[in-house]
């Protein structure tokens, strides 16, 4: 609707959901593949069962979208994960996403629930017109990867976290 209504030129477009399990399908995944029969879109909506190993898909795509909802990501690791492949993340403003991606600069940030579809369609399509925006993003996303996120920099923050829980923990 959005592409149609601004006569956008958009390329073609595909969705890789990783998570799925045909064994134990939550309703929104089972109401999203009846709304992909329903569109005829399945041969570009591939459901990925859960895994682990994401290199692979990650390697393939060119944005990560991360909609979780409600309180969102605890920790966001799978955005994390995108951003050291140089991928701009697409998140909902909530939990840890907000902490790992910056807004504008290594991605693109819409609301929870209802209120986000529109943006969220928007910076799909944002990302998918403007190369350029979307590579310059993915690079600065693997800078704050680099800057931030790393084994040594968790270590030391956790480090902290615990010398002052100690602290606390001793006074009392």
């Amino acid at each position: 609707m959005l592409i149609q209504e601004k006569k956008l030129q958009v390329p073609s477009l595909h969705a890789i959901v990783v998570g799925s399990d045909m064994n134990a399908q939550t309703k929104f995944e089972t109401e999203l593949r009846q709304f992909v029969m329903e569109k005829k879109i399945q041969d570009r909506v591939h459901f990925v069962n859960k895994t682990l190993a994401v290199a692979p898909y990650l390697a393939s795509i060119d944005v990560l979208v991360q909609n979780s909802q409600a309180r969102g990501e605890c920790f966001g690791r799978i955005t994390i994960e995108a951003m050291a492949f140089r991928l701009p993340v697409l998140g909902t403003a909530a939990g840890g996403t907000v902490e790992i991606v910056v807004n504008r600069t290594t991605g693109l940030l819409h609301p929870v629930g209802k209120e986000g579809v529109t943006p969220l369609a928007k910076n799909i399509v944002n990302l998918a017109t403007h190369v350029e925006r979307r590579l310059t993003m993915g690079k600065k996303g693997y800078e704050r990867v680099k800057e931030r996120f790393l084994e040594p920099h968790m270590a030391q923050r956790i480090a902290l976290v615990l010398k002052e829980v100690l602290r606390k923990g001793s006074h009392n």
